[in-house]
């Protein structure tokens, strides 16, 4: 369970990251 929070987590920081560019 624990992975699936960190790659939820890692998606939506690559998600804000894509957006702000």
């Amino acid at each position: 369970m624990l992975q699936l929070i960190l790659y939820s987590l890692m998606l939506m920081t690559s998600i804000i990251f894509i957006n702000m560019i």
